[in-house]
């Protein structure tokens, strides 16, 4: 291969000419001095306050003289001790006299000799239940019509107990209701063995129920339920036997027509059952049937 020529060589740079120097910059005038200022004149001095005058010490207060002692009070004599009083004879106890005119069931129960206090009206014992459904319910209503003439119409007070003579508080059961005005309940799901004892209760009523005597009357049927069911008011009784039926009964009692079966035990459903106001079977209330044919009679105080 042919050998590259030589690269002429590059010429010199021409040397670039030298600055001229910057000429001095003239120095600044010196600034005059600046004239002293006067000294102020000294102020004159304040002439010293003269001294005050010291207080005189106030004189010490004289001590109190000490309180002289309180005499001791004597000791006062002691009392003389009482003699001894001998020993009263004992009374001798009267004899206890035989309680009296005690009554069972519904006649009033007397204490003390003679009766002298007023006697209780208690009632006899009602067991219209047991538990062996979800408990014991002796319900006051449901007791008045079954029991017609036995219950007053608002009893004063109401006792319980088992079948077999034991307290409710024996018991340890666990008591809904009991009331005089509405009766007894125990549930079995109250109770910890979830089962209620059989219980019993009684009414206490005012005195003169247990003495006073009870009339009834006929038998009445103003009704049957052929139509919306069986109406036996006391107001359309009266008018259609007039003065046979006393102004204020104390009972009613209501029983089938054909079997003489107490309403209280045919299962159906009454509107009214008052001895104020009557006897109502409404059909509409009754399950599958309509009302059967009731007859009626009222309670009057003889």
């Amino acid at each position: 291969m042919p050998e590259k020529p030589d690269k002429p060589e590059k010429p010199d740079k021409p040397e670039k000419p030298e600055k001229p120097e910057k000429p001095d910059k003239p120095e600044k005038p010196e600034k005059p001095e600046k004239p002293e200022k006067p000294d102020k004149p000294d102020k004159p001095e304040k002439p010293e306050k003269p001294d005050k005058p010291e207080k005189p010490d106030k004189p010490e207060k004289p001590e109190k003289p000490d309180k002289p002692e309180k005499p001791e009070k004597p000791e006062k004599p002691e009392k003389p001790e009482k003699p001894e009083e001998p020993d009263k004879p004992e009374k001798p106890k009267k004899p206890e006299k035989p309680e009296k005119c005690k009554h069972k069931g519904g006649r009033p129960e007397c204490k003390g000799y003679g009766c002298t206090q007023k006697p209780e009206c208690w009632t006899e014992w009602f067991d219209s239940d047991d538990p062996t459904g979800t408990g014991d319910f002796e319900l006051l209503d449901s007791l008045y019509k079954e029991n017609i003439g036995k219950i007053c119409n608002s009893p004063l007070d109401i006792e319980v107990q088992t079948t077999s003579g034991l307290s409710v508080a024996e018991t340890g059961d666990v008591i809904s209701v009991s009331e005089p005005t509405v009766g007894f309940i125990c549930k079995n799901s109250d109770q910890k063995d979830c089962d209620c004892h059989d219980y019993r209760v009684r009414f206490l009523c005012p005195t003169d129920f247990c003495s006073q005597k009870v009339c009834w009357t006929k038998w009445y049927n103003g009704d049957s339920p052929n139509g919306i069911g069986d109406w036996e008011l006391l107001c359309n009784l009266r008018k259609a036997n007039p003065g046979e039926i006393c102004k204020i009964p104390l009972y009613i009692d209501v029983v089938t027509s054909d079997t003489k079966t107490p309403a209280t035990s045919t299962g159906q459903t009454a509107l009214i059952f008052s001895p104020t106001t009557g006897f109502v079977c409404r059909n509409r209330d009754q399950k599958g049937a309509r009302c059967r044919d009731y007859e009626v009679r009222f309670g009057c105080a003889c």
